[in-house]
This record gives C-alpha cells, structure tokens and sequence, in this order.
C-alpha cells in the first residue's frame, strides 16, 4: 500500500506570504476579530493558537504541516482563522525529522521505513487527539492537513473505529490505497472538505487525484464530503481556500454546540 511516489522536490514547503493572509483578512474586514491567545511549546514542538482570551474551549483543529514545513509555517493561517472562531484551538504539531529525507517528514516515501515512520505519526497524532477528545469531545475535534499531513489527516479521520471525529480536512493532497480496506463505518456521516488546485504539478494526478478521492469515498460509503478546486492554484494555499476553510469550520464547528449536536461531542 505505500508504492505512491510523491515529486515534492528539494525541501518542499507551503508557501505562504503576510501579503496573501493580509488579502484573505482585507476580503472579511467587516467582521469583528477576537484576540486568540497563543503558546510555543519548544519541547514538544508544538503551538497552540486559541481560544480567545476570555473564551471557552469547545472545539479542535489539529493541523498538520507538509513535508519538509513545521508548524511555523502554519502559524498565520492558523491565527487567521482563530481570530474568526474564538471557541476554537489550533493545536500546530512538528513532524520529526527523517534521516532519510533529509528534513521534516511525517512518514518516509520508498524504502522500507515508509510503513514504520507512518504508523510512529499515527500513534504520536493519535495521542494529541486523545487529549483533545479528553476537553471537547471527539465530535467537536477536527483533523486538517496540508499534502504529506492531509494523507495523515485522512487516515487519522477515516480509519478509526467508534465515535467519529469531527471533520477532515485534505489540503492539496492524495488518499492512500489502505484507507479503502481501513476505512470505518462510524467515519461514513465525517464531514470531509477536499481542496485542490488546478496547477498542482507536485500531486500524482493533480486536481483529477483530488476527483478521483471523492469517487472513492462515495464508494466506500461517505456521505458528506465536498471538494473545492481552486483555478490556477499550485501546490500551495491561496486566500480563497483559507477563507473556504474558514466557512467549513464555522459550520462543522459552531459556537452554539446546542444548535448543532455532533454524535461524540460533549453537550
């Protein structure tokens, strides 16, 4: 199941600008902002962005960085959004560092660790859910992931059995063969938010990889699973999809959890 030979280049990382996240601000200026509060835990490699201050903690985003990124680079997406849902914490893992690739990898591709350094992710992952579930219930935690990290946020989503999670989030990504033979049927009503870019050139398959998920998990059984392709949009982010996602986790994560139960939320 891990033959998938991914073309990301020398220490390929997300690129992302203050300019592009100012644009995505500039088109919601109108509405009002929270003060997210926000931790660096060097130690464990991890940042904390929200809730806002003077807020309660009701729901979870895990996001998970790219191959060869940290979860520095995810920090100004990650406040942007928390500025905009001041329920929510963003929880902003590191990937260790592979020897074999060379930089921060989540899992190595080829070779015969590919299989050992995914399953180390999805326990160490599945840890940092574990402790969320633990405050907000596992139906207010949502996993998102950008390329290397969506084919975790998809496994760690898709494949585990009892109360479902949240929501996932695929971000310029691919969805591993084993999530067909894995894939739980508690995950079938998961809200599940699919991007990609038209210009993707790093993705085997590109936008049509990102079609081709869809149909597959339709076949396996998901019910509620939508897909944005974005025109022109390489292998990065774009305000468009971030404030796409913004929208998604409004509705998959309300602040009001009583107008919105999720099986496996704490009310």
């Amino acid at each position: 199941p891990f033959e998938l030979k991914i073309n990301f280049g020398s220490r390929l990382a997300l690129k992302r600008t203050r300019a592009r996240i100012a644009m995505a601000a500039a088109t919601s200026a109108s509405e009002p902002l929270c003060e997210p509060a926000h931790h660096v835990d060097k130690a464990q490699k991890l940042i904390h962005v929200g809730p806002a201050k003077g807020r309660q903690h009701t729901a979870t985003v895990l996001m998970l960085h790219g191959f060869g990124d940290s979860a520095a680079g995810w920090f100004e997406p990650a406040m942007f959004w928390a500025q905009r849902l001041p329920h929510v914490r963003f929880v902003l893992p590191t990937a260790p560092v592979s020897n074999t690739m060379g930089t921060t990898s989540w899992f190595d591709f080829g070779g015969g660790d590919m299989a050992s350094t995914f399953d180390a992710s999805v326990r160490a992952l599945g840890v940092l859910i574990q402790q969320e579930e633990a405050v907000v219930g596992a139906g207010r935690v949502v996993v998102a992931g950008f390329s290397q990290g969506g084919a975790l946020a998809y496994h760690l989503g898709l494949t585990r059995a009892g109360q479902r999670l949240g929501g996932v989030v695929a971000m310029s990504t691919f969805l591993l063969p084993e999530v067909d033979s894995k894939f739980s049927a508690d995950a079938r009503e998961t809200p599940i938010l699919i991007c990609h870019g038209t210009a993707d050139d790093r993705i085997p398959g590109g936008a049509d990889g990102a079609r081709r998920a869809r149909e597959r998990l339709a076949k396996l059984g998901a019910s509620n699973v939508e897909l944005k392709i974005y025109e022109g949009m390489g292998h990065s982010a774009t305000d468009g999809e971030l404030l796409d996602i913004l929208q998604w986790l409004r509705h998959t994560l309300p602040s009001d959890t009583s107008s919105s139960a999720v099986p496996g939320s704490r009310l």
